[in-house]
């Protein structure tokens, strides 16, 4: 809860990008601290180009574009930069072409394995550390959201999904809210 390593001491688990929950700092743990970090710059490319191929295939893009257009996500400027600068800022930034998917193929198709995987990498997202592009994510999934869902089906059905769209919210919001609390504690307090 407090890393007396920093100054006089700060918080650890009230520190935004310390992303003590996220599952993949289970390398820290059991690797030495250079091996760790360097799997962790290796895995952003790799899953950023698996989600975004995933994705682009949903929308049925040939193979040649979903190929070009992942490359293209998992190499861009923004993740080169930030997966070796801040690793925080990319392994937040990957996890969005899966969420879109995942939450495209809920309201496509109503399964209810999707919107509860949905809930869980939403709040793995939330855990990856870096909380403001968290937030910029989160909202560019309900807008997303709300759009594909008035785009696909009538008023009665509308609400019904609504519901269940925000409930998924809610409860990805609500699984790391043991994170997202001591944090929002910690900028009600911060002097800056």
């Amino acid at each position: 809860m407090w890393n007396p390593y920093n100054f006089s001491g700060t918080p650890l688990l009230a520190d935004g990008q310390s992303a003590i929950f996220y599952p993949l700092n289970i390398l820290y743990v059991i690797l030495p601290l250079v091996d760790a970090f360097s799997i962790m710059v290796i895995i952003v490319p790799i899953f950023s180009f698996l989600f975004m191929y995933i994705l682009l295939q949903h929308f049925r893009l040939t193979q040649l574009a979903s190929v070009f257009g992942a490359f293209t996500f998992a190499f861009s400027g923004f993740m080169s930069v930030w997966m070796e600068e801040n690793p925080a800022v990319s392994q937040t930034a990957l996890w969005l072409p899966l969420l879109v998917y995942l939450l495209d193929t809920w309201i496509l198709s109503k399964s209810i394995w999707r919107i509860i995987l949905f809930s869980l990498f939403l709040s793995i997202m939330l855990f990856s550390g870096f909380l403001q592009l968290a937030i910029y994510e989160l909202v560019l999934l309900i807008i997303f959201g709300l759009w594909r869902i008035n785009q696909k089906y009538s008023l009665n059905v509308k609400k019904v999904t609504l519901f269940y769209f925000s409930l998924s919210i809610l409860i990805g919001l609500l699984m790391c809210s043991v994170y997202l609390i001591p944090v929002w504690e910690a900028y009600q307090l911060s002097p800056r």
